[in-house]
């Protein structure tokens, strides 16, 4: 197993995106920790890992709160006495024009996509610089360098995430801490709720590879950037797109 005795940090960990990414870590030796707004989705992929002989700590927070943040980070330094890996796949998507945008929209979309990308960086980035060593990976998008459909407050809140990563891996490159991001097109979660059918049968049409990423292909991104056959990469923004950037 790849990731045997490392201490992983999921947020968002219990849907989506998320949960993949939390099933494939677990089976992959990680000592598991997610974290997610959702008390009974914390509850449910707790339960989903114990049938699979793996255990996870759960913290169903509210991201957006960095005193919040913190505690769950010490928690976990308390527990395991390190944190080797910071998966951020915590987000929201608004569809629309800009002009459509309220103030409170802007705000919540930063405070969730950006924001708390931050918070939890911030925590960990002292406790990995002591280890001189660590794994950040946060989920961008390919809206983020103007490509799909989503609301402007999504696509700035995802260039946020995409320019954070660059600037904290060439801050800590030299403590041996690697920092990327992934950015997916349209993968099948929840998230997709909100388009219409017939929006996602265009899109996968307009995909060379022929369909819409699924939930384990941007687990298996993540895995790879927070395993060791990564080492050599950093400040790298991943396209995960079945190759629709080509057009």
């Amino acid at each position: 197993m790849e990731l045997e005795g490392k201490v992983a940090i999921v947020v968002g960990g219990a849907g989506g995106m998320g949960k993949a990414i939390s099933h494939l870590l677990s089976s992959e030796g990680a000592h598991l920790n997610v974290v997610d707004k959702s008390q009974e989705g914390c509850n449910e992929i707790r339960k989903e890992l114990l049938a699979f002989g793996k255990k996870a700590d759960i913290f169903p927070i509210d991201i957006t709160l960095r005193k919040e943040v913190t505690r769950v980070v010490q928690s976990v330094v308390d527990r395991h006495g390190k944190v080797d890996i910071l998966v951020n796949a915590a987000g929201i998507v608004d569809m629309g024009p800009t002009e459509d945008i309220e103030e409170e929209d802007w705000d919540r979309t930063m405070a969730i996509n950006l924001k708390g990308v931050l918070f939890f960086c911030q925590a960990v980035i002292p406790i990995m610089r002591r280890q001189r060593r660590g794994k950040i990976v946060s989920i961008g998008s390919w809206n983020a360098k103007g490509m799909g459909n989503a609301r402007a407050d999504y696509k700035a809140s995802k260039a946020g995430v995409h320019a954070l990563t660059m600037a904290m891996a060439k801050e800590l490159a030299p403590f041996n801490v690697n920092v990327n991001a992934i950015a997916p097109n349209i993968v099948l979660t929840p998230m997709c709720d909100v388009l219409p059918k017939e929006r996602l049968v265009e899109a996968a049409r307009n995909i060379p590879l022929g369909r819409i990423g699924a939930p384990e292909d941007v687990a298996n991104a993540v895995l790879f950037l927070v395993s060791e056959r990564s080492s050599y990469i950093t400040g790298h923004i991943l396209d995960l797109n079945g190759g629709a950037l080509m057009g």
